[in-house]
């Protein structure tokens, strides 16, 4: 018989099924835990913005794939972990995250916010952890809907570290998101604003597909940094829509531009990277 344990996730800043949601027996043996997940954070206090810091950080459905390390350290995908919202607010929310234990093997959270398309999907059963994350891409054709209210939420990703789940109550866990979008902000250096004005900007060639969580070789576990642009499975698909935006304050654009990683150009003219004028 298989057995529950309760992870309580705690967000510092809701859930679907699919093919291999975790099925739940009678007579489970619930314990809590809890799991603290970060959002990212930084940016300018001032200018034109079309998302303040609390739209950028909102969570609207989260999902929750747990992977498994074998003692020759293979990561495999294990289930989905059905997760329930308890409490909180935009900049702090707690869910209750049902796991089953293993004594014999570490798990892994790995942490999809504002996927449940994508996810939902998706069938991970069999996959190993580099299969499974490579299959999770989204694609969008223009700008990204920053209008407020009715914008659309951005996706993060996150892990945490593997540990053993057995029965006995487990210690508190951290896990830090990561946007699965680049922002690009722009703003008027202070010296030159009075003979300067900037009345719009145009983001180009912007990839209409990108992954959600970066490529395991590109991901840096120990300083949870990424270290290069991933590919998402299919290639970069550059898109001939030209994304506008007006400036009105003539001298800065914060959190309006949202777009998928994609790699740098390499010339001052280029038809298949992001450029900006």
């Amino acid at each position: 018989m298989k057995k529950l344990i309760y992870c309580i996730l705690n967000i510092l800043l809701p859930l679907a099924c699919s093919y291999d949601t975790l099925i739940r027996e009678p007579e489970t043996l619930v314990m809590e835990t809890t799991l603290t997940v970060k959002v990212p954070g930084g940016g300018f206090s001032a200018g034109t913005r079309a998302l303040d810091p609390g739209d950028e950080h909102k969570i609207e459905t989260i999902d929750v794939l747990v992977f498994s390390k074998d003692a020759l350290n293979n990561e495999t995908f294990s289930y989905r972990a059905p997760a329930t919202l308890i409490t909180g607010t935009i900049s702090d929310k707690s869910f209750k995250v049902e796991v089953i234990p293993d004594e014999n093997n570490d798990q892994q959270f790995v942490i999809f916010a504002n996927a449940a398309g994508v996810i939902g999907s998706l069938n991970f059963a069999g996959k190993t952890k580099t299969e499974a994350i490579d299959m999770v891409v989204m694609t969008q054709s223009g700008a990204w809907n920053v209008t407020n209210p009715g914008f659309t939420p951005l996706p993060m990703w996150g892990e945490s570290d593997y540990r053993r789940i057995t029965n006995q109550a487990s210690s508190a866990t951290t896990v830090e998101l990561l946007r699965a979008l680049a922002r690009i902000d722009v703003q008027v250096a202070t010296a030159a604003q009075a003979s300067f004005t900037l009345t719009g900007v145009s983001l180009l060639n912007s990839s209409g597909a990108g992954r959600l969580a970066p490529a395991l070789l590109n991901w840096n576990r120990t300083e949870k940094k990424v270290s290069a642009p991933s590919r998402p499975m299919g290639g970069w698909v550059p898109t001939s829509t030209i994304c506008n935006y007006p400036v009105p304050d003539g001298k800065s654009l914060i959190r309006s531009i949202y777009t998928f990683e994609a790699p740098v150009a390499t010339d001052n003219i280029s038809t298949t990277t992001p450029s900006l004028v």
